[in-house]
């Protein structure tokens, strides 16, 4: 901006000149004036472009390692979970085999409610349906 109020100055002031004494010297004067604004204009173009392009450059290399961090820490949480899911229907086996157990023995536990007796009395079902309880969760 600097450098073209410079330009706009010196052309009024030649051409303040040039009208009282049409010397051509003005003219030629107003034009090296002019081609060496041209010239400094697209040398600072040309630095715009190249701090432009680092930026870039910075900018996709920060942006990479974000998106490299993000997708593992999400692979991480979704393993976790994974463990979590696995670790649960273990136990939900576990315990569903030990009541049946107990149901073979007539040992059922009087706190049980009639529905999840009902759940208990056909073993492959009961099974079948926590498998396929799990396989949905983990996506099968």
């Amino acid at each position: 901006v600097a450098l073209i109020e410079h330009l706009g100055h010196q052309k009024k002031h030649s051409v303040k000149h040039f009208a009282s004494s049409r010397e051509p010297s003005d003219i030629h004067k107003l034009l090296t004036l002019l081609s060496n604004l041209s010239h400094d204009l697209m040398d600072l173009e040309m630095r715009q472009v190249d701090q432009f392009e680092e930026l870039m450059g910075e900018f996709e290399a920060k942006y990479s390692e974000l998106k490299s961090s993000c997708l593992e820490a999400q692979q991480n949480f979704f393993r976790v979970v994974e463990e979590h899911e696995n670790n649960y229907t273990r136990d939900l086996m576990q315990l569903v085999n030990e009541l049946l157990e107990k149901i073979t023995k007539d040992d059922l536990p009087s706190d049980i409610s009639d529905e999840a007796a009902s759940l208990l009395i056909d073993r492959d079902a009961c099974m079948a349906a926590i498998a396929g309880s799990h396989d949905i969760h983990v996506g099968r």
